[in-house]
């Protein structure tokens, strides 16, 4: 038989063991890291809220966005492809025909927060194969 006072010990041992544990498996962030500013340029910025607005990937499609630099200027390029099949007609239908409507909507967003951007800063490239 094992002492009672032993046996909490025991016990408060097992329970710091597993805390620690559990301690281990996540890997939460401070507050003072969750809440620091980065700094951005605007340019990086907006390939990445494309990137998750507008980019997608599967057999019958694919929209990737990055950006290139003409003439000394910055354009946006969002470029992809379907196929002409009954889903990649579908994904198009929904998707990729109104990339261009919800990139000036985001513009105009974008031009009322101080950012000189249109619809015009953007090459937009959807092919159907």
């Amino acid at each position: 038989m094992v002492p009672r006072r032993m046996s909490l010990r025991l016990l408060v041992s097992t329970g710091v063991v597993w805390l620690s544990l559990q301690g281990i498996a996540h890997g939460d962030l401070d507050p003072a890291s969750a809440f620091k500013t980065y700094q951005v340029s605007f340019a990086d910025w907006v390939v990445v809220y494309l990137t998750t607005q507008v980019s997608a990937s599967a057999e019958d499609y694919f929209v990737g966005v990055g950006s290139k630099v003409v003439n000394k200027k910055v354009r946006f390029v969002v470029e992809g492809f379907y196929v002409d099949s009954e889903s990649g007609r579908r994904w198009y239908q929904k998707i990729g025909s109104k990339i261009e409507e919800a990139i000036t909507r985001q513009c105009k967003v974008w031009a009322q927060e101080g950012y000189p951007i249109s619809l015009n800063d953007f090459e937009i490239i959807i092919r159907k194969q």
